[in-house]
């Protein structure tokens, strides 16, 4: 998958008209570099009954992401570790240590890794799709992809050089996916969105995600510890 590339940009003579290469979008991914969500408000609704929950994302590149989420209390309630071939959960409410891999992941519950970082607005494509033009009309571009043998469909901003809208088609079991990325900021060179909006149109899930506090271009280290005495599920 693309994450960080080189970039170009071509004018039309047609007003409102420009056209860009997908390598300048997939540059200003965040997956791109070290960053650290400090805190991230989440707001999960479903069958009419909203829960409230905090998160924390470490991430360190090429690929190795910690996320911890919280009770509205502050209590910890799970932490995810994820690389390119491990995935490990502390499930602290079951006391249960989830282990695996990324490919169940994704074969289980629908969810890739790449999914992850598509939530957090960054533009994930195959590499043969890296140097594919795309036509800005009045500052914005959609366009159709494949991704994992599923179409993803983006709405870019090619100003700020940033998706703003994502579709990702799902399968038998798993639903649509919609997103809609708000109220960007420029964070240490990267524009982040503040406010994610995410609806699944099978399970009628709906999450809002909203982040206070960002270090982009992050030092820290990356830890986890598995919890004391869980009963290590393996995920199949």
């Amino acid at each position: 998958m693309s994450r960080r590339t080189g970039s170009k940009k071509v004018s039309s003579a047609r007003t409102g008209v420009t056209s860009d290469i997908a390598s300048s979008i997939t540059a200003n991914n965040l997956s791109g570099r070290n960053f650290f969500i400090r805190k991230a408000n989440i707001s999960l609704t479903k069958d009419n009954v909203t829960s409230q929950f905090s998160a924390n994302i470490r991430y360190k590149s090429p690929y190795t992401l910690l996320i911890t989420v919280k009770s509205k209390l502050g209590i910890e309630a799970a932490r995810a570790y994820l690389t390119e071939d491990t995935l490990l959960i502390n499930d602290r409410f079951n006391k249960r240590l989830i282990t695996g891999s990324p490919e169940k992941l994704q074969s289980r519950y629908g969810i890739s890794s790449d999914m992850i970082f598509a939530l957090l607005g960054d533009f994930i494509i195959e590499n043969k799709d890296e140097k594919r033009i795309l036509n800005c009309n009045n500052g914005f571009y959609s366009g159709s992809y494949t991704l994992d043998d599923r179409r993803v469909d983006y709405k870019i901003d090619c100003n700020r050089k940033k998706v703003t809208e994502a579709y990702f088609e799902g399968g038998l079991t798993t639903g649509n996916i919609s997103m809609v990325f708000s109220r960007f900021r420029s964070m240490n060179g990267a524009i982040v969105p503040q406010v994610v909006s995410l609806s699944d149109d099978l399970s009628g899930l709906k999450i809002i995600v909203e982040i206070e506090d960002a270090e982009i271009g992050w030092n820290g280290e990356i830890d986890f510890v598995p919890g004391k005495e869980f009963e290590v599920v393996y995920l199949k």
